[in-house]
């Protein structure tokens, strides 16, 4: 027959039940704050208790479960923290959303010189050009390209293009080249053609002295013809003539050699530019070619420049031929001065009212009429 446990073994038993729950729950206490990250056996604050306190401003201690972080509100006070979102991002790769999408484009686009006009584009150079470059240069250096850089120089951004020079030594450059300093003697930057041919190897090329020459920029042909050996060609000259700048064509002939073809007289001509074609009649003549610069000056109706080269080559010319394009494009002025000069002239007045009538010059024709009356009343 069983018995039940008297008074006395019960109330002894109570002690080591409550011995056992304890323990159980200080050891299941002990297991939850080792997944926490605290050591067994410190208080019961949590790394997401600690996260709490700095984000939620909840006090150290708090009961937090860790799928509160990731409620929409707690991922609205993480990301509306803005010292927080700094410590995050300070540390990420990668470039700022503006020059992301510029890389994008750029790899959209097949032709390289497309590429490198987006590219300069984008800079904003007068606002923040070498600000972008650096930051560009360090995370996305393959946009650099030779083309790139020869527009860079083109367009006279020195600073930039010294700031990637610091960045390629000359051993290792990729994009700097020859075209590097033709393109910067283009832009007329001295200063950077100095910096180039001091400090890069590339050199240039004859192209350098002629694009100078073109531009009328005198003191890069002066320092490239002191410094530089490639020299140039006829189209220094040339370009220079066609500007009309007498300076540099009197000093490419004075102290080059590589001359000029019959262009360099006949786009003088045809700009007005007396100065030039006087220079060439008095200085090199035989780089004339008269029909073709008469024919050039009269096109834009320039008689001084007609009067010089019928001085100098009076015997040349086609008297019909500068008559008739004269009435063509209505220029009185030189039809008085072909009467005046050539007696011939007034046998072709006919044929000089014909195109001045096509071409509506009126007042021409009325003037061509005239002088045809007054022949024929000589002749009477």
């Amino acid at each position: 027959m069983g018995c039940a446990p008297s008074k006395i073994e019960a109330q002894v038993d109570m002690p080591r039940a409550k011995d056992e729950v304890s323990t159980a729950t200080t050891a299941t206490t002990a297991k939850q704050t080792k997944l926490d990250g605290t050591p067994s056996g410190s208080p019961a604050i949590s790394l997401r208790s600690a996260l709490s306190a700095s984000i939620l401003g909840t006090p150290p201690g708090s009961p937090i479960d860790v799928i509160d972080l990731f409620n929409p509100s707690a991922v609205g006070a993480v990301l509306s923290d803005p010292h927080f979102v700094r410590l995050v991002t300070q540390y990420q790769h990668g470039v700022e959303a503006t020059l992301h999408e510029i890389v994008l484009q750029w790899k959209r686009l097949a032709d390289e010189q497309a590429r490198a006009k987006y590219i300069l584009r984008s800079f904003d150079v007068p606002n923040h050009g070498l600000a972008r470059v650096r930051t560009l240069y360090h995370h996305r250096r393959y946009v650099f390209t030779p083309e790139l850089v020869t527009l860079l120089a083109s367009y006279g951004c020195t600073a930039i293009v010294e700031y990637l020079h610091s960045k390629e030594p000359t051993e290792t450059a990729t994009f700097f080249t020859c075209a590097t300093m033709d393109a910067a003697a283009q832009s007329g930057k001295l200063g950077l053609v100095e910096f180039l041919h001091a400090h890069r190897t590339e050199g240039c090329t004859h192209r350098a002295m002629d694009y100078a020459a073109m531009g009328g920029h005198m003191a890069i042909v002066e320092f490239l013809h002191v410094h530089r050996s490639e020299g140039c060609s006829v189209e220094a000259m040339n370009g220079a003539a066609r500007k009309g700048n007498l300076e540099i064509v009197r000093f490419l002939h004075e102290n080059r050699h590589e001359g000029c073809d019959h262009s360099a007289a006949d786009s003088a001509a045809l700009q007005g530019h007396l100065d030039v074609v006087r220079f060439f009649c008095d200085h090199r003549r035989s780089d004339i070619a008269s029909d073709s610069a008469l024919a050039a000056a009269i096109e834009k109706g320039h008689v001084a420049i007609v009067e010089l080269l019928l001085e100098t080559f009076p015997s040349e010319g086609n008297t019909l031929k500068m008559l008739c394009d004269a009435a063509r494009r209505g220029h009185l002025p030189i039809i008085k001065y072909l009467y005046k000069q050539r007696a011939e002239a007034t046998r072709y007045t006919s044929q000089a009212i014909f195109y001045a009538n096509q071409k509506g010059h009126t007042g021409l024709v009325a003037y061509l009429e005239a002088e045809q009356r007054h022949l024929v009343s000589q002749l009477a």
